[in-house]
């Protein structure tokens, strides 16, 4: 029907509209594309381009085909691809026709489709759907999963995608729709993918998009996905900048991180995505302390002792009480040398307030490392490097930290007591060809040994 009145608008637009309805069901889309249905879907949308029902149920059917790969490969042959960006560049305000187009492009994005779908043009077509429809959720879900498969398959895309706006539209989408887990989670992961380049870190901040991540985190707290995706992102973000951390801390981003890894019931996987951003945010003094000051320590130790089974997770537990063990005052070698050069020559009365200063000074600076000794952090390090003595990565965090604990003298009476340096010494013989390992295990045992 379709090829003889090729012509008659009105049958296109019923046949699209049947396609469309049909090919709901997998083995209707099979035979519809058997029989020569892609071909017709594609001729009936470049034939009448005025008919914007051909073009939203050619949409619509195309996306429904495209779950099959035998489907997507005549769609290839055929020009699908095209002509969905077609429709969705000529009919920019058709609402329905734009969560088709998206869902279309979206079904068909393949290793095999890849590149002819971004040199057609269906990035900027994604795009500028999600940011003209920005308040209406379909458009909003088909896009963001469209957009951030896309960053996930390759560095080009990604480029694009940022070239195109679409951090923005990513953004604003979690701003005008915070009440949908679906849309926060896809919009977290995607700022995720796309914060791997430089410049998206750069389009995200101006965006605001660590306030539109921090702000999904609070909404959404029993919501897995966002919390995990949420928390790798301000990882992300935050790991080569320091004012990205600063912004996160001022958007109240320490007791949204410590909120969404804190409790019995917390994943394995938003535990380590919220450790990993635990450690990046710490690399700032100030925000270390802060961290500090709304219990991070326990949080964190407790968090290791949750998943104990979890390689991955006691890495990244290391890497975060390693920068928590550094306090602001270790820096403050010059005060405590400026207060020994005035002992000499001192009456008793003043000799005995400058050795209260200098004992203040050194517990200031072991103050951390001492917290995190009182919550069982270095028990619960010597059992991870028991328990994952082959993970080549927790054995070097875990002696790391086994060295700067042991700064505190408290620490390594605590360390020695709980097998801490058999575990270093095994560490070193599991692992006789990494050089950093054997490094920092020598470092421990020299720290032990003072």
């Amino acid at each position: 029907m379709m090829i003889q009145h090729g012509g008659a608008v009105q049958v296109q637009e019923a046949a699209c509209a049947a396609l469309s309805t049909l090919a709901e069901e997998l083995q209707n889309a099979l035979k519809i594309g058997a029989q020569g249905g892609v071909a017709c879907l594609v001729a009936a949308m470049k034939g009448h381009t005025e008919s914007e029902l051909v073009q939203q149920n050619g949409c619509r059917a195309l996306g429904k085909l495209a779950f099959d790969r035998e489907n997507r490969a005549r769609m290839m042959e055929g020009g699908a691809i095209l002509a969905v960006v077609r429709a969705m560049t000529m009919c920019p305000d058709a609402l329905l026709l734009q969560e088709h187009g998206c869902q279309a492009l979206g079904s068909l994005i393949s290793d095999d489709t890849m590149d002819a779908l971004c040199d057609a043009g269906g990035i900027a077509a994604l795009v500028s759907a999600m940011r003209r429809h920005s308040g209406f959720i379909e458009v909003q879900q088909q896009g963001l999963e469209a957009v951030r498969d896309l960053a996930r398959a390759s560095a080009d895309n990604r480029a694009k995608i940022g070239a195109e706006r679409g951090v923005e539209a990513v953004v604003d989408a979690m701003r005008t729709l915070g009440e949908s887990a679906e849309v926060q989670e896809f919009g977290c992961e995607t700022l995720l993918l796309l914060a791997i380049r430089a410049d998206n870190r750069a389009r995200i901040a101006a965006a605001i998009g660590i306030g539109a991540v921090l702000v999904a985190l609070r909404q959404h707290a029993a919501a897995p996905g966002v919390l995990k995706f949420g928390c790798e992102s301000l990882f992300s973000l935050a790991r080569e900048s320091d004012a990205n951390r600063v912004r996160t801390a001022e958007a109240r981003g320490v007791e949204t991180v410590l909120a969404a890894i804190r409790g019995p019931d917390v994943s394995e996987g938003v535990q380590e995505a919220g450790f990993a951003a635990v450690t990046s945010l710490a690399s700032n003094e100030r925000i270390r302390a802060q961290i500090v000051a709304e219990d991070g320590i326990a949080v964190v130790v407790g968090g290791m002792r949750r998943h104990q089974q979890s390689a991955r997770a006691q890495q990244r537990v290391c890497e975060a009480l390693l920068k928590l063990a550094v306090t602001v005052a270790d820096n403050n070698a010059a005060r405590m040398q400026a207060v020994c050069a005035q002992m000499d020559g001192k009456s008793l009365e003043r000799m005995h307030a400058l050795q209260v200063e200098l004992q203040a000074l050194a517990d200031e600076k072991d103050c951390n490392r001492m917290r995190i000794g009182a919550e069982d952090g270095i028990a619960a390090v010597v059992f991870a490097m028991r328990k994952h003595a082959d993970a080549l990565a927790v054995q070097k965090a875990g002696c790391l930290l086994l060295r700067d604990l042991a700064i505190n003298f408290g620490n390594r009476k605590k360390i020695g007591r709980e097998g801490g340096v058999d575990a270093v010494i095994a560490a070193m013989l599991q692992h006789t060809d990494s050089e950093r390992l054997q490094a920092a295990a020598c470092a421990a045992l020299r720290e032990l040994a003072m």
